[in-house]
């Protein structure tokens, strides 16, 4: 279970305050953020899901959810769902121990395996990335996987 440092139904987490609760994680959260809506080309939006998980940023590509991201408390947490037609791709990819244990030992549900992460170091960053590309269209795929091998 994850949940948000800000659960204030009364608006999002302004840039300073998530940087402060990141603290030296933040970097992180960026990097995933830049990936997601750059080479992606996903949307995201601040959500507020409940007074129990509260502010999360929910990233969608193509009108289909791709990833949320959750401010918690000095880490960038991040659910990832890949679906039955991807989970094939993604169990092939070498990712480092921490991203790979997270991705075997994750839940599978009627739409997909979801996984928790709470990436440490940029290796970790650049393990979700590859994982996120799994979830891409074949030719936007194939880009995003020269341009991280690079």
């Amino acid at each position: 279970m994850v949940a948000s440092v800000f659960l204030d139904p009364a608006g999002p987490p302004a840039e300073a305050g998530l940087s402060a609760a990141l603290g030296e994680r933040a970097p992180l959260w960026q990097a995933l953020v830049a990936f997601i809506e750059g080479p992606c080309g996903a949307r995201t939006t601040w959500v507020h899901e409940g007074r129990a998980t509260g502010w999360a940023l929910r990233a969608v590509r193509a009108g289909k959810p791709f990833a949320v991201l959750y401010p918690e408390p000095g880490v960038a947490a991040v659910r990832i769902v890949i679906g039955e037609k991807d989970r094939d791709a993604a169990f092939a990819l070498r990712l480092g121990a921490r991203v790979g244990t997270t991705l075997r030992e994750a839940r599978r549900y009627p739409d997909g395996t979801w996984l928790y992460a709470r990436p440490e170091t940029a290796d970790d960053v650049a393990d979700l990335e590859r994982l996120l590309a799994v979830k891409l269209p074949p030719t936007i795929r194939a880009r995003v996987e020269r341009d991280l091998s690079a």
